[in-house]
């Protein structure tokens, strides 16, 4: 780890220390509370485990207890109690015109949770506890049920009745092929010493047929396959890509190195042809006794020198080389070779050198930006640490939050 990257880290661990510090001190200094706080009216109990000291005795005891919320006064109580009977009788009447077998509005809690509400419905049977009104109980001239509420506002309580009437409920054709299916089932299920369920194969006057899930294997396969498809699609560009990039970072890195040879060679009094050849040698030797890789630029430049000594024009020669490697710091190399073969050696040397350094700054640049990169790339494993810290840190306060 870098030191630029090793101090962020220390920052970080001081800033959730820091933040620990303040939990703690935050929660201690409530330690020694004498009141509690109670939810409003109609509001949720709250269940802590209390923490005592009596120093007389040197003793400690923990004792748990349930806080209700605030208790209604009677005059508050009635006041609720007359809201509840209001919005009831306003959810009946607007229930009244439009029937159409929606479910009774009964509730469980009226005026914002402030009152409680038990229902009970008489005769049984007819209105299920969700509301729903089961069809099959209601007969043709209807019924009239009465709902009994038990409304309870803190310590109070009161009782009404709705009375209210449910007319017969026409079963659609679907609900009564749906009917009929229970009935006949319940009937076969029933029957005694029978291996078999028959399945019925007309309901309610109409033809049923059973339709069983088909296999969609083929579809499954054939979209796991497409799948599978564009993920080697995929994987192989990237690889492709990933290939690509390391080629030219290779290029670009022996770039500086081959024109500093070539500089050197060609200012110790050499031809150009004798530098290709020494640098060419050299490589070769070195492979040999597994001193050095294999590298793209190297080999290049001994195909080149084994063509132009069988016989190959050497301006042909350098653009052949230029087109194998694809890169633009050999495409400019290769403009002033075959600058040099045909204007003359004159001044070779001095752009070679000017060539040598501005390849080096490049390589540079280069490493700045990959130390860049590298940090960047080092963002997200700290915020995971970060994370990771500060779980550690808010842990315990959590813990004593939720208990």
């Amino acid at each position: 780890m870098e030191k630029k990257d090793r101090k962020k880290l220390f920052w970080i661990f001081v800033l959730l220390l820091a933040v620990g510090i303040y939990t703690d001190v935050r929660e201690n200094a409530s330690e020694n509370r004498a009141v509690l706080y109670r939810e409003e009216i109609g509001g949720d109990s709250i269940e802590e485990k209390l923490q005592f000291r009596v120093e007389e005795l040197g003793m400690s005891f923990e004792y748990p207890v349930e806080i209700v919320p605030v208790l209604p006064t009677k005059e508050q109580a009635d006041e609720f109690f007359r809201g509840s009977i209001a919005e009831i009788e306003k959810d009946f009447e607007q229930w009244k015109y439009a029937q159409n077998g929606n479910p009774v509005p009964i509730a469980e809690r009226y005026q914002e949770g402030c009152v409680s509400a038990e229902w009970s419905m008489q005769p049984m049977g007819v209105v299920n506890p969700d509301g729903s009104i089961a069809g099959e109980e209601i007969p043709e001239e209807g019924i009239v049920v009465t709902a009994r509420v038990v409304l309870r506002c803190g310590t109070y309580e009161q009782i009404h009745q709705f009375p209210f009437e449910i007319p017969y409920i026409e079963p659609t054709a679907e609900q009564a092929v749906v009917d009929a299916m229970e009935a006949w089932m319940k009937q076969e299920l029933q029957k005694e010493g029978e291996e078999m369920v028959v399945l019925p194969s007309e309901l309610a006057g109409y033809r049923v047929s059973r339709v069983e899930e088909k296999s969609n294997m083929t579809v499954r396969m054939l979209l796991l396959e497409i799948a599978a498809t564009f993920t080697l699609m995929f994987a192989g560009r990237q690889k492709k890509e990933q290939e690509q990039r390391k080629r030219t970072q290779e290029l670009e890195g022996d770039y500086p190195e081959l024109v500093s040879q070539l500089t050197l060679l060609l200012g110790s009094g050499m031809n150009i042809r004798q530098a290709w050849n020494i640098i060419a040698t050299r490589y070769l030797d070195k492979g040999q006794k597994r001193a050095l890789p294999k590298k793209l630029v190297y080999e290049e430049v001994v195909l080149m020198c084994r063509r132009i000594r069988e016989g190959e024009n050497e301006r042909r020669a350098y653009q052949e080389l230029a087109n194998r490697i694809q890169n633009t710091n050999y495409h400019r190399l290769v403009r002033l070779l075959i600058g040099n073969l045909e204007k003359g050696a004159h001044g070779l040397c001095q752009a070679l050198e000017q060539e040598s350094k501005q390849a080096y700054e490049q390589r540079v640049l280069r490493a700045k930006k990959a130390g860049e990169e590298a940090s960047t790339r080092m963002l997200m494993p700290l915020m995971l640490m970060m994370i990771v810290v500060m779980a550690i840190v808010m842990a315990p306060a959590l813990i004593d939050f939720t208990t």
